[in-house]
């Protein structure tokens, strides 16, 4: 599938779709867009997607798999997996890899392979399941981002058994933005190596945080330039407490 807007997209409601063992390349925008208002039971896997965002346009999305996005667009009970998303973004830098939307829950995002994604624009991005059952990752391998290889902006998901390699052009596992939002995120058996490993400055602990832990992950860190790198960065003045458990890492 090559040319046109959106390699393949998916609109209004639908439930038990397969797309599987696709090729999507040199597309306008994004590779596969599930701007669906009820998705259910979705299933991709096995599909090819790279080179997408070949418009010049402003405001033109480049992701590679978009599924979801906002309380109005919601994906459920749905699977994407053993997909190879890369060079994703690759007119204007604006290409993350696989988006699973807010407010998008109870979905398994399993043993993806997902790289070269450009500057600002993750590999995976976890939006918040606002509540409902968690998304889970696991399993998929992430490496040369130009920005975070896994970021997490919300909470409501299960981050467990994946390998992030750099180089990225940011940290390889970030939860460092938005501290109102951040809730019910585990992140455990992960293996991370480059040197800026785990940046979980937006877990402080404040009012509505609870169960975040950070756990039984290795995390490798080496010199980057002439600044020493770190394994995982705390907000300053973070203090052990109910809300936040890192141990066994």
């Amino acid at each position: 599938i090559t040319g046109g807007r959106d390699g393949l997209r998916i609109d209004n409601s639908v439930d038990n779709l397969w797309i599987d063992k696709n090729r999507i390349h040199h597309v306008a925008e994004r590779g596969i867009a599930g701007r669906v208002t009820n998705g259910d039971a979705l299933c991709i896997t096995q599909n090819e997607i790279h080179d997408t965002r070949q418009s010049t346009a402003a405001n033109v999305e480049g992701k590679g798999i978009e599924l979801g996005g906002g309380s109005s667009w919601v994906v459920k009970n749905s699977v994407i997996a053993e997909n190879h998303v890369h060079h994703t973004g690759t007119v204007l830098n604006k290409g993350i890899g696989i988006d699973i939307g807010l407010g998008s829950w109870g979905n398994r995002i399993v043993a993806n392979h997902v790289h070269h994604t450009p500057s600002g624009s993750p590999a995976i991005f976890i939006n918040d399941a606002l509540g409902r059952s968690p998304n889970i990752f696991e399993r998929n391998l992430v490496h040369d981002s130009g920005d975070n290889g896994i970021q997490a902006e919300g909470g409501g998901a299960i981050v467990r058994s994946n390998l992030l390699v750099g180089p990225f052009g940011n940290k390889a596992f970030d939860s460092s933005h938005n501290v109102g939002t951040v809730s019910d995120l585990t992140v455990i058996h992960n293996t991370i190596l480059y040197s800026y490993g785990a940046g979980l400055k937006a877990w402080t602990g404040a009012p509505g945080q609870t169960n975040l832990v950070f756990a039984n992950n290795a995390v490798y860190s080496q010199i980057c330039g002439n600044l020493q790198g770190y394994t995982i960065w705390l907000p300053a003045g973070w203090t052990p407490g109910p809300a936040i458990t890192i141990e066994g890492n």
